[in-house]
């Protein structure tokens, strides 16, 4: 169960999680987004980078795997999301209508 505080008070399960990526906060490398299997996104920051990295490890394999062609891995939670867009198959299940328009740009939106 991931706690979380500071405004809204909760708990969410491990296997409610969907997909988990790194992200940006005040230019720093210190945050993830966790996406969950209700479609809540919730943005953690953390004091430095590797705390980030301490907290995936924690955090169970789960993946961006399944929907945009890519490893669950932990390794690829952490990828930047140029790295994400390189090693998906979402641009080529686009171009070959496997998807929408509205899903790739979902997509892309994610991994910007």
């Amino acid at each position: 169960i991931l706690n979380y505080t500071e405004g809204v008070h909760g708990k969410w399960l491990f296997t409610e999680i969907r997909a988990i990526f790194s992200r940006r906060y005040l230019l720093q490398n210190t945050a993830l987004e966790i996406f969950m299997a209700n479609r809540v996104a919730v943005m953690f920051n953390f004091p430095d980078p590797s705390t980030v990295k301490k907290v995936v490890h924690c955090l169970p394999r789960v993946g961006i795997g399944t929907n945009f062609g890519l490893p669950q891995t932990r390794r690829i939670s952490l990828a930047s999301p140029r790295q994400i867009f390189k090693a998906s198959n979402m641009t080529q299940r686009w171009q070959h209508r496997e998807i929408s328009n509205f899903e790739y740009l979902i997509f892309l939106n994610t991994v910007a």
